[in-house]
């Protein structure tokens, strides 16, 4: 089970097909999926869009604490945790309940102990701050998912930020974005409001194929193979140079952060980076961009309404005098003062989603332009 920011898990769900070559089901903020082990170890490791994998072990539908008890005390957890190590148990409730998730992490955990000393006859150790191992339980209405975290710390925590926006979006959002406009890394890729870089910097490693370097959760698991893991880790896919990406800011100082962060992620040769603003695209862009993804303000942060309403209706006028067939994805907030401005053009909409980026309810804008 992969999680999702909540609107993208079809864009989710068509990466782990490419990555596994395996049938990815889309489902409320997650995308569940079979696979081995290998599987499992890829996700991790080539993922751009996922922000945690997680391995399931048991499903079934709950009424009552005593069901969500005897269900987790099913599962027989020495095949995953070692006598000696420590675990923890999160806990997420969605929708009406008669308890708490405080309440379903307490009997998980009950249920784990007892089933770890019926196995093996020792009891395991609980550490909430640092465990060894996750579990982690999701009670959406009546369904409740058990499963065991093999990432460790969401993916979307890439390592390459040295340089911080004060509005950033998430790396995996980022990429999710890119997926949604079609893009590949034969034609021209153009963020005009670019912030700390990310859309550009992703678009860059998605066309690398560059594996996420980092500690996973899964290496501290009973079932972990290292030897299939460095199989893996080893495995030769072949990268596509980009041909043009741009990132533009009408900030100095954020087009400055945008190189830092491209330098750290190892691609500041591949990004050209330029300062200027969005609203006269037509005035500082010599070349007709195939695609333009990018992340606005929403007004929401740090902007009014009206402001926000007149950099979308300017930045899509000076677009579109420069487009032929331009597929623009934008994601924003400020649904209203879009829609508006988007009016004022003739551009054609192709498709539009709510997603829930973090608790911000946003939508997600696909057009063509020129």
């Amino acid at each position: 089970m992969a999680t999702s920011v909540q609107g993208l898990e079809d864009i989710v769900a068509g990466e782990i097909e490419e990555l596994t070559n395996k049938r990815a089901h889309p489902e409320r903020g997650r995308v569940e999926f079979e696979g081995s082990l290998r599987e499992m170890y890829r996700v991790n490791l080539r993922s751009r869009c996922a922000n945690r994998v997680f391995l399931i072990l048991e499903k079934e539908r709950v009424e009552s604490l005593q069901d969500i008890y005897r269900v987790a005390k099913g599962v027989d957890y020495s095949q995953i945790i070692s006598e000696e190590q420590s675990f923890a148990v999160r806990a997420k409730r969605v929708g009406e309940h008669q308890f708490r998730s405080p309440d379903i992490a307490s009997e998980i955990g009950r249920a784990v102990i007892e089933s770890f000393r019926d196995s093996t006859g020792k009891r395991l150790r609980v550490n909430l701050d640092e465990p060894d191992v996750e579990i982690h339980a999701l009670l959406r209405d009546d369904e409740l998912i058990i499963s065991v975290n093999t990432t460790g710390e969401s993916l979307h925590k890439r390592g390459y930020r040295r340089y911080q926006h004060h509005a950033p979006i998430k790396p995996t959002l980022g990429a999710s974005l890119i997926r949604m406009s079609g893009w590949s890394p034969s034609e021209s890729l153009l963020d005009p409001m670019c912030g700390s870089g990310t859309i550009p910097i992703e678009a860059v490693l998605m066309a690398l194929k560059v594996k996420h370097q980092r500690d996973f959760a899964f290496e501290r698991l009973k079932i972990h193979d290292e030897e299939l893991f460095k199989e893996e880790l080893s495995r030769e896919v072949s990268p596509e140079r980009p041909e043009k990406i741009v990132a533009m800011d009408i900030s100095p100082k954020n087009v400055d952060g945008a190189r830092e962060n491209a330098e750290s992620a190892g691609v500041l040769d591949k990004i050209e980076f330029m300062v200027g603003d969005a609203k006269r695209l037509d005035e500082l862009i010599d070349f007709t961009p195939e695609f333009v993804v990018v992340n606005p303000p929403y007004g929401i942060r740090s902007s009014r309404k009206g402001a926000i309403k007149e950099l979308y209706e300017s930045f899509l006028l000076s677009l579109e005098r420069i487009s032929d067939d331009t597929t623009l994805v934008l994601i924003t907030a400020a649904e209203k003062e879009f829609r508006e401005s988007l009016e004022k053009t003739r551009a054609s909409e192709v498709e539009e989603r709510f997603v829930l980026y973090g608790d911000l309810p946003a939508r997600v804008f696909k057009v063509i332009l020129g």
